[in-house]
């Protein structure tokens, strides 16, 4: 969120942690969550595909943009590493469903949101940086393909741990 305004980043804040505190607010964001994606499941099985997402993700932007009065979309890349990701949540099931969303948000926020793991996340990623622009695109293929391809797992992590 370091690329928005500073009231935007606090309106954000304020929504994106109702849960529990302000349930008038965060009814609202499901409701707004739950129209963008009946609006984008076009066959309406329940499950976004990659070109459903894809509306979703616009879909969402664009109710970001409404109710904060900015909000960063994605590059489809990154919309389809988003894609992938979620689509593991289900294991066989080729789709995301509302349940596989908000496991994977749940996820995101006790990471993102434990104090405990904020300094680790923090030195992760200013170590990461310091690596060649060869080793992080190495690094990045590799977290996208651990189960794929051990020989780049292996790889990666002794590449990723020479940056140490």
């Amino acid at each position: 969120m370091s690329g928005y305004a500073k009231a935007t980043q606090e309106k954000m804040m304020e929504a994106f942690s109702a849960e529990g505190k302000n349930p008038a607010l965060w009814d609202e964001l499901m409701e707004e969550f739950a129209a963008c994606w009946k609006a984008s499941d076009a066959n309406a099985d329940g499950l976004l595909n990659s070109e459903e997402f894809k509306v979703f993700m616009a879909q969402n932007n664009d109710a970001m943009k409404k109710r904060f009065g900015e909000s960063t979309m994605p590059d489809a890349e990154e919309v389809a590493r988003w894609y992938s990701a979620y689509n593991t949540i289900t294991p066989g099931v080729e789709g995301i469903s509302q349940e596989d969303f908000k496991t994977a948000d749940e996820m995101l926020k006790r990471i993102f949101t434990a104090q405990a793991f904020k300094p680790l996340l923090a030195t992760a990623m200013d170590r990461m940086s310091k690596c060649k622009p060869e080793t992080q695109a190495k690094m990045m293929e590799f977290f996208d393909s651990e189960e794929k391809n051990p020989a780049l797992f292996a790889e990666g992590m002794k590449e990723f741990f020479s940056c140490w």
